[in-house]
């Protein structure tokens, strides 16, 4: 509803500079004012029309003209200034030859208020015309490569993001193939076993004993299938998403600083944790809190990695970034007993994660 109401006003924004025609009628005779007051809400309506029906929009920009050659005529060559709204509108139109039909009505109608000395013959005047002369010729152009730019914006983001679901669709796809091939088989064997070593228990102990072993070691080998599963997903590297983060932040206006010191030795299933974290934080940076500069730290310590991610922006609340993004994070973090921490500073606010790294989780990732 918003977008909706958004794009209705936009194009009304732009009246404001009838703001000077109005003052200048108020101060003269009703009679003669009445006409002016009458041709403006006709102009009004007319390009307001000309954004909603694209199809005749050519029509109405003719009428517009019409309008601003009828003003200059009758009240002065001031409002000749006027022609820049249909000027303007015609390169918003898609279709070139809008703005050509356009020049053409706006010259030709130029063309006869200067002949019949609507517009005085004076090189004074021509002079004081020159910048609305060329924001004349100029801004159908302008106009035209903003749209263009905003229009190709648009699809390149439907694009991204179709792209993106279909990717997240296949690893979807993926994950349960190589849950089912591997972990399916794993657990029904597990099941059997479990099931005859139940019936073995009081015939046959020692079996019944053997049958349990083998299915520990199953369940030890589907362990470590999931973990291999995990590591294993398609992941950016670190390296990737620094450079990624600094595009990002770049093009958002602001300045990043990278520092790195030591040289983590992380697994595949931490590096991509961590690059998944560092997304989301420049995400929530660029996306909510209006900042300047972040500043981006990864030190590693014997037992420790720190990921400090820091911005001078209006502060933080888990709420105002969506909390599904910050459980995201955290149940990734969980994966490798890592935490996330938000601290509000003196300029911003600061994220600092810790990842453990200890000879009992090495350990553990060799299980």
């Amino acid at each position: 509803m918003w977008q909706r109401l958004r794009a209705e006003l936009n194009p009304l924004i732009w009246l404001v500079y009838l703001f000077f025609p109005v003052c200048d009628l108020i101060g003269r005779p009703f009679s003669e004012a009445v006409y002016g007051y009458a041709a403006l809400i006709l102009f009004v309506y007319f390009y307001r029309k000309s954004y909603q029906d694209w199809a005749i929009r050519f029509r109405y920009l003719f009428l517009q003209c019409v309008i601003i050659a009828a003003f200059t005529w009758l009240y002065g060559a001031e409002y000749f200034s006027l022609f820049i709204y249909p000027v303007s509108l015609s390169g918003n139109d898609p279709r070139p030859r809008t703005s050509y039909y356009v020049y053409a009505t706006v010259f030709f109608a130029v063309a006869v208020l200067y002949s019949f000395g609507r517009i005085p013959h004076d090189v004074n005047f021509f002079l004081s015309s020159v910048p609305t002369i060329l924001m004349l010729l100029l801004m159908p152009v302008v106009v035209r490569s903003l749209s263009q730019y905003i229009r190709v914006a648009n699809e390149l983001e439907a694009a991204n993001k179709k792209i993106q679901a279909l990717v997240k669709q296949e690893e979807r796809q993926r994950i349960a193939r190589d849950l089912h091939d591997t972990l399916g088989q794993l657990l029904s064997m597990m099941a059997l076993k479990s099931e005859l070593a139940g019936k073995l228990i009081d015939r046959d102990p020692e079996r019944a004993k053997r049958e349990i072993a083998d299915v520990h070691q199953t369940a030890r080998a589907a362990l470590k299938d999931v973990r291999h599963i995990v590591s294993s997903m398609k992941t950016t590297s670190w390296d990737d998403e620094i450079r990624s983060a600094r595009e990002i932040l770049d093009v958002a206006g602001i300045v990043c600083r990278y520092e790195r010191t030591g040289l983590p030795r992380w697994s595949p299933l931490k590096e991509s944790i961590l690059s998944y974290i560092l997304r989301e934080l420049v995400h929530n940076i660029v996306k909510h809190s209006r900042a300047k500069t972040c500043s981006i730290m990864i030190h590693h310590e014997p037992e420790t990695i720190f990921l400090i991610v820091e911005d001078d922006g209006i502060g933080f609340s888990e709420t105002s970034s969506g909390g599904s993004g910050i459980i995201g994070m955290r149940e990734r973090l969980a994966m490798v007993d890592g935490a996330l921490v938000y601290e509000p500073t003196s300029r911003g606010t600061r994220a600092v994660i810790t990842v453990p790294v200890t000879a009992a989780q090495a350990g553990r990732r060799s299980e």
